[in-house]
């Protein structure tokens, strides 16, 4: 079963480059729900965006989520996180890979009718 999570968090104080703020699981939420992390995704003041590693690390623990700022600036307090994040089967729609199945994307010119149905 997959998870889409959302965390909005204001920094009280700055985090520095190579620096960790601990972000708190909302409600009816745990690891167990984003372990393993198949994608995520940080807007910082609604201007930066990182993604999956570049910029910013993401790893969900047993009481928090760690986010860690690679971004190569200081995240100045005051700043509004939001951290979209989450965990999905291969056949879930949060993190689309390439293959075969069915309702999957799958390589291609696009001129397949039939949009991935089984042959």
């Amino acid at each position: 079963m997959g998870s889409i999570v959302t965390v909005r968090h204001t920094l009280a104080t700055a985090v520095a480059n190579n620096g960790t703020v601990n972000l708190t699981y909302p409600s009816g939420y745990a690891e167990a729900d984003l372990d393993p992390l198949t994608d995520y995704q940080l807007a910082v003041d609604k201007n930066d965006v990182y993604k999956n590693g570049a910029g910013v690390l993401v790893a969900p623990g047993v009481s928090n989520i760690v986010v860690t700022n690679q971004s190569g600036i200081s995240w100045p307090a005051g700043s509004a996180l939001i951290l979209t994040m989450g965990r999905t089967d291969r056949l879930g729609s949060y993190n689309l890979t390439i293959g075969t199945a069915y309702n999957q994307a799958a390589a291609g010119d696009g001129s397949n009718p039939n949009y991935g149905e089984p042959a």
